[in-house]
């Protein structure tokens, strides 16, 4: 496995810096996930994506921008689980619509 894989690269960036990505990802058709978020920073946007090649264009077109790659591996998305009694109360609100 190759050291990029399994990164996640956020790209900090202007509102007219990210509108400018945005447009070129459309106009191009380019074959890479892009996702879109509000900074903390106020009149900024986060771009994240997985592809290296994008993340690195980004970086030769707005050398100002700041970057922060995340290591995916062993990363997993934790399910939702409800309690005993949460659930329990699902199933009386079920059966009460249900037996209407």
């Amino acid at each position: 496995m190759m050291e990029w894989e399994n990164k996640l690269y956020q790209i900090l960036l202007k509102e007219q810096e990210a509108e400018a990505v945005v447009d070129d990802w459309v106009e191009r058709n380019i074959q890479s996930d892009l996702r879109l978020r509000r900074a903390k920073t106020k009149g900024h946007v986060v771009i994240e994506t997985r592809d290296v090649m994008f993340a690195r264009n980004i970086q030769v077109w707005h050398p100002s921008c700041q970057i922060n790659i995340k290591d995916l591996k062993g990363w997993k998305r934790k399910k939702k689980r409800k309690c005993a009694a949460s659930a329990a109360k699902s199933m009386r609100a079920t059966d009460t619509i249900r037996s209407r």
